[in-house]
């Protein structure tokens, strides 16, 4: 398999040729009706199965990129519990998710175990 770097680009809708768009409509409407099969989708929209193939994974809303952003951020605090509590609130208020917290020992801890 030929590993290579793929480009993307930003384009209007409008300049899009109209099985792309069809592929698209489709998608949504796989991702809205899980009991919608393949077949029945292409059907309704008025596309072929093997276009519909062909660029499905070529298509994303561009809504579904800016979702799927992982951001990783590091925070050093010697009130680390009220920061990450503050942290935390800030995020929620930002409909964000949180995929995993690592959290270190306090220093004052940290110290006290090594005597």
């Amino acid at each position: 398999m030929h590993d290579e770097k793929k480009t993307f680009y930003l384009v209007c809708s409008d300049v899009l040729p109209e099985a792309i768009l069809k592929t698209a409509e489709i998608k949504v409407l796989l991702n809205q009706d899980t009991h919608l099969t393949v077949n029945e989708a292409v059907e309704k929209i008025g596309l072929s199965r093997s276009a519909f193939y062909k660029y499905r994974d070529s298509i994303f809303p561009y809504e579904k990129t800016i979702k799927e952003r992982i951001l990783t951020l590091i925070i050093d605090s010697e009130n680390d519990v009220q920061v990450l509590a503050d942290c935390l609130q800030i995020l929620t208020e930002a409909d964000c998710q949180v995929l995993t917290i690592n959290r270190g020992v306090p220093e004052k801890t940290r110290q006290r175990s090594c005597w």
